[in-house]
């Protein structure tokens, strides 16, 4: 990541609360921001709409940068899906077109609200249990 990245402020939505975030763009649909009540984690949130893309707290910003990218590339087909349905769950709907997409689903689902480091996200990738899903 360049040592100036751009920032650019949205407006963040949290169930029925709307506040001002200032975060990094990443790719056309998401932003990675500070984590609410935190100056030290981030979170990365849809554009389109403030909300969060997933409850998981990251701990460095370069990952969580590297990782918003990755997903924005990876759901090019689906993020039109959350204009007509925002409660849309993309990764879920995913799981089955994207590559390694029961892979990142089963992560998501592990990761779940947790903050995690760069290891604890390695750890997550490797322990995803695909096995049942897979008929044999």
């Amino acid at each position: 990541m360049s040592t100036n990245p751009t920032i650019i402020s949205f407006k963040r939505c949290v169930g029925n609360t709307k506040t001002t975030g200032r975060g990094i763009p990443v790719g056309q649909n998401l932003i990675v921001s500070y984590a609410i009540g935190s100056t030290n984690t981030y979170q990365i949130w849809r554009m389109g709409d403030g909300r969060l893309f997933i409850p998981t707290t990251f701990t460095d910003l370069d990952e969580a940068v590297e990782i918003a990218k990755w997903w924005d590339e990876l759901y090019t087909e689906y993020w039109c899906i959350l204009s007509a349905y925002p409660d849309a769950d993309i990764v879920s709907l995913a799981k089955w077109s994207v590559t390694n997409g029961i892979r990142i689903f089963e992560m998501i689902k592990e990761m779940g609200s947790k903050q995690v480091t760069k290891d604890q996200l390695n750890s997550a990738w490797e322990n995803a249990d695909v096995k049942g899903w897979i008929r044999g």
